[in-house]
C-alpha cells in the first residue's frame, strides 16, 4: 500500500515492486522507475516505464553507504522513509509507506 497525489489530494494506491528487466503485461498498470541510475543495457523504449522519478530515490551518498549490506538495511530504510516524508519530495512522485516489506 502506498499513496499518490491526485489533484492535490493524497489517495491510497496498490504498489507492486518489479524489476525493470521483468516482462510487462497489459495489466501491469502504471510503471514508475524510482532510482537515480538507469539500468545497464536497457533502452528507454525497452523499459516501458511511464515516469522516471529519480527525485524520491535514495541519494547517491546513502546508496553507496548502504552497499546492499543486509545489516545496514534497517538504518537505510529509516533514513529513506524519513526523507520521503519531506513535503518537497512528496510532490514529485508517489510514496510507498511499506516499501521495505516489498523489497527483494
Amino acid at each position: 500500500m502506498g499513496y499518490c497525489y491526485n489533484g492535490g489530494v493524497m489517495t491510497a494506491v496498490t504498489i507492486q515492486v518489479a524489476r525493470v528487466y521483468d516482462h510487462t503485461t497489459d495489466q501491469a498498470g502504471q510503471r514508475i522507475r524510482i532510482d537515480r541510475l538507469w539500468p545497464r543495457g536497457m533502452s528507454r523504449s525497452d523499459a516501458q516505464i511511464d515516469e522516471w522519478c529519480m527525485q524520491v530515490a535514495p541519494s547517491t551518498t546513502l546508496r553507496k553507504w548502504y552497499g546492499h549490506d543486509r545489516q545496514r538495511l534497517p538504518n537505510f530504510a529509516a533514513i529513506t522513509a524519513a526523507s520521503c516524508n519531506r513535503v518537497s519530495r512528496r510532490r514529485h512522485c508517489l510514496i510507498c509507506d511499506d516499501w521495505q516489506s516489498t523489497r527483494h
